[in-house]
């Protein structure tokens, strides 16, 4: 929950936030990597200022 209040004060700084499930992450990768998008999100990853990586949800 630490966390999410991290994010919470990051986002009224103006700075962007990504919560991302790691298992979701990692179905992503094998998604856009097959589908050949994997380079256009990386694109759009790097616009993002956070990343909070979510174990076990």
């Amino acid at each position: 929950m630490a966390c999410l209040r991290s994010g919470a004060v990051r986002v009224s700084a103006g700075l962007s936030v990504l919560y991302q499930p790691v298992p979701r992450l990692q179905e992503d990768v094998r998604i856009r990597h097959g589908s050949g998008a994997f380079g256009k999100w990386l694109i759009q990853l790097a616009r993002i200022n956070v990343v909070i990586l979510m174990i076990g949800v």
